[in-house]
């Protein structure tokens, strides 16, 4: 072990705990660690999220050329998926005849069903996948029935209570273990097919090609004809069914959609599924699994309600500044309007081009450098000069024609003070100022 290499495959799916065993254990043996894996497949089902992080913070190398799928239109689409091109992925299966859509998640089940039965592949080289537990069980029973009724699965079955269910097994079923087991040397989510069956022996055969004795009431394993998404990761199967049923995201899809060598078949319900654009957003729904390292601390928190209580602060005493100078400082009836559009900030060159002979907007862009919190427009210079020497330090933007105050576009979450002499003789003037005002 001392001075060892250590690669650890599908690095993705280590827990945080678990990582932090293998470091230890590295730091004591002065060993070298490389980790495998892609951070956009799916993570740890425990406490994860730690390989993404890593990989930002050490950075990576990346192998791009994809060896699994036979076929070149294949390799394209996982690429695609790889990617995170959904859109991109989809539409190179439905090019190849790989989508289908029935009404039901029944009509859908029966339709995979069959396609499984007409496969010229043995059970072993094909495999249906799907996300829920539920959905697997059904399949995995519905499978077996149609095995046993036309020959396939045949001689004594055996039976088994798990959590108040019963599960059955004869010679040749396809099993896959629920765990690891030191001493019999199996992983979870090992797939194997059972080659003898009696009440407290079964032999399986594991795809490796190892064979293996255990007794059934003391390992975890279940039917293994479908499976979820998550028991598949890193697996290469010939012949992938997936069904489709509503739920998934942006990394399930990738696994799902990326396991087949020959030949990949997606099948979808109305139900769940309502078009081709419902299906593509399901599949595309972000990931939200991250490192517990990345979230904020509750030290984190409190400086940011700290600080934007002091910025509520702030911005009401600014508040009360602006309406004492309204009561002191004008003896005209002035129109005052508060308000805030949640745009993006608008471009200064754009909105010099609206009026290129007039000085429209003076000196804005060096206005843009401050980051107060209220800009004042205003259609004449002296209602500037006004704020100014009475020592207010905001932005302050005005325009000589009071019309081109229309054309401000306020960036997202900037206040706009709107300050004009409300001249009632001047309708041309009011009705800009109304209209600058509901911007």
């Amino acid at each position: 072990m001392q001075d060892s290499l250590i690669v650890v495959d599908e690095a993705g799916m280590v827990g945080t705990k678990a990582y932090a065993e293998l470091f230890r254990v590295v730091r004591n043996n002065n060993c070298q660690l490389i980790l495998a894996g892609d951070e956009k497949q799916l993570a740890s089902i425990e406490r994860g999220g730690m390989f993404e992080m890593l990989s930002n913070i050490f950075g990576s190398h990346v192998l791009v050329n994809i060896r699994r799928q036979s076929k070149n239109w294949s390799r394209e689409a996982a690429m695609e998926f790889a990617e995170s091109n959904i859109l991109s992925g989809i539409t190179l299966l439905r090019q190849n005849n790989c989508v289908r859509f029935d009404n039901t998640l029944q009509d859908s089940m029966s339709k995979l069903i069959y396609d499984w039965s007409l496969s010229k592949f043995k059970p072993h080289e094909k495999l249906v996948i799907t996300v829920r537990n539920k959905d697997v069980d059904i399949l995995n029973s519905s499978i077996r029935s149609l095995l046993k009724a036309n020959g396939t699965l045949k001689g004594t079955e055996y039976e088994r209570s798990i959590d108040g269910r019963k599960e059955s097994y004869m010679a040749g079923d396809r099993i896959v273990f629920q765990t690891s087991d030191k001493d019999l040397q199996i992983q979870n989510s090992e797939f194997a097919t059972l080659t003898s069956v009696s009440k407290n022996k079964f032999i399986a055969k594991i795809d490796t090609g190892k064979e293996v004795s255990f007794d059934p009431g003391k390992i975890q394993f279940k039917h293994g004809y479908a499976s979820t998404v998550y028991k598949v990761q890193g697996a290469s199967i010939k012949d992938v069914y997936v069904l489709h049923n509503g739920v998934s995201n942006i990394s399930s899809s990738y696994v799902a959609m990326t396991r087949h060598i020959e030949n990949l078949k997606l099948y979808c319900n109305n139900e769940a599924t309502k078009s081709i654009n419902s299906l593509i957003n399901q599949l595309s729904r972000p990931n939200e699994k991250s490192a517990s390292i990345t979230l904020k601390t509750a030290h984190d928190l409190e400086k940011e309600r700290t600080k934007t209580t002091v910025f509520s602060k702030i911005e009401n005493w600014f508040k009360s500044i602006i309406n004492d100078i309204n009561d002191r400082s004008h003896v005209n009836e002035e129109y005052y309007h508060f308000t805030a559009k949640p745009e993006e900030e608008a471009k200064v060159e754009k909105v010099q081009l609206k009026d290129i002979s007039t000085p429209l907007f003076m000196q804005i862009k060096e206005q843009r450098q401050y980051d107060y919190d209220v800009t004042i427009l205003s259609a004449e210079g002296k209602t500037i000069s006004s704020f100014q020497e009475a020592g207010i330090d905001s932005r302050m933007v005005y325009s000589s024609n009071v019309n081109n105050l229309k054309y401000y576009q306020p960036f997202q979450g900037e206040k706009i003070l709107i300050a004009a002499n409300n001249d009632k003789q001047n309708k041309e003037y009011v009705s800009t100022i109304n209209e600058a005002a509901k911007v």
